[in-house]
């Protein structure tokens, strides 16, 4: 844990200098730049976090882990979610820590179901759209 200065932990760095670190090593992985802006924004609340809670998010443990996971995905989509973790996880990787977060299983995306008309229901709005062909849309929707 850190106490009152946040410069005393594993490398020496403060928050800033944790984040710095963490976009140049993501640069040198070439990260696209999109993927780079969503992962430092990610990093930055995270760092900003573990600051106010005075907390080195180098030696995170599960319990704050599972904490601002829920903060920084609150209201977020399952797609949002997983580039949360994969911002996460290149934090520890690049530190070459365990992942505070690997325990937290991701959110899975849920297909869109794709319903068809049964044949006899296709025949009933062909029907339908033929005895009703009033005007040129309804014989286009017919066709």
């Amino acid at each position: 844990m850190l106490v009152g200065n946040i410069e005393a932990g594993l490398s020496g760095s403060d928050s800033g200098g944790l984040l710095a670190d963490l976009v140049e090593g993501a640069r040198r992985r070439n990260l696209s730049a999109n993927s780079l802006a969503a992962y430092e924004r990610t990093w930055r609340a995270f760092l900003a976090w573990a600051a106010a809670a005075s907390l080195d998010p180098r030696s995170l443990p599960f319990p704050e882990a599972l904490e601002i996971y829920g903060v920084l995905g609150k209201d977020k989509g399952p797609a949002s979610l997983k580039q949360i973790r994969a911002a996460l996880s290149f934090a520890y990787k690049h530190w070459d820590l365990k992942n505070a977060f690997a325990k937290i299983k991701p959110p899975l995306h849920k297909e869109p179901q794709i319903r068809y008309l049964p044949l006899a229901g296709i025949r009933r709005l062909l029907g339908y759209l033929k005895a009703e062909a009033n005007g040129y849309g309804s014989a286009l929707a017919f066709h």
